[in-house]
């Protein structure tokens, strides 16, 4: 749930920087069909409530009837959650037997499963998880270099070290966790955010005056079972003249059509 609510139409962001620990504390210690069952219902609810849109493109846009639209949600949402659950696997088999800390072993494998998905089966790269950063401004600068795989690294990163910290409290904590391991990371993880963040604001305030463009961008709200339908073709085309004729008058260097 903390999860969905990192994403719109909720946008509470930042919870997504602890978005991971509850899974991470779920897993620690289980067998490896309870973790993955965790893993499955955790990537069930996040994408249902992330993707639920697609029903809406099926029933309307499609004509699938609302059974077979329904039918066909879930089944999508159930195969993009089994890279959740072997997420939770592959975590629990590396995280017992390698002596690295939980914000080194999540990131890297959550960003390659997150890869992995945006191309196998044509791909499906919806929801990542730094998607839910876009208005966290000064942070997501870095995906100009990084792509939104850099900033679901660092989230993943921060959820890592939170579940970390956490592991520090309890007794008889295994040499994975151990707390020399733990204070090296968060304190690169600590330069790595704080270089991220001054990288994005430096870029935000920086404007190349010389070299800037005036531009238009045209949004004429064609309905989705309007655009590819001839009968329209006259009204879509005439819509966006209309708007053009309006722009030039801006004198704009370039109008941008969708």
């Amino acid at each position: 749930m903390l999860l969905v609510l990192s994403f719109p139409p909720f946008n509470v962001y930042p919870l997504a920087w602890v978005s991971l620990v509850p899974l991470l504390h779920a897993i620690e210690g289980r067998k490896t069909k309870k973790i993955f069952q965790a893993g499955l219902v955790t990537g069930s609810v996040y994408f249902l409530g992330t993707v639920y849109w697609v029903f809406n493109s099926m029933y309307v846009y499609g004509h699938i009837p609302a059974a077979a639209s329904l039918f066909l949600l879930v089944l999508l949402c159930l195969y993009l959650a089994l890279y959740i659950g072997m997420f939770s696997v592959v975590f629990n088999l590396i995280y017992v037997r390698v002596r690295v800390p939980t914000l080194v072993i999540a990131p890297a494998l959550w960003v390659s499963l997150e890869y992995a998905r945006t191309y196998i089966i044509t791909g499906f790269p919806w929801s990542l998880l730094g998607y839910s950063q876009y208005s966290f401004l000064p942070m997501i600068q870095i995906s100009d270099v990084t792509g939104v795989y850099g900033i679901s690294f660092l989230v993943a990163s921060v959820n890592g070290l939170v579940f970390d910290l956490m592991r520090q409290r309890k007794p008889g904590i295994s040499e994975a966790g151990s707390r020399k391991y733990v204070i090296s990371g968060a304190i690169a993880l600590a330069m790595i955010m704080f270089a991220s963040f001054m990288y994005g604001s430096a870029k935000l305030k920086h404007t190349d005056q010389d070299n800037s463009i005036k531009v238009t961008v045209l949004q004429g709200n064609i309905d989705q079972d309007k655009k590819w339908d001839r009968i329209h073709q006259r009204e879509v085309i005439d819509t966006y003249k209309d708007l053009t004729l309006a722009a030039a008058s801006e004198k704009p260097d370039l109008i941008v059509w969708p």
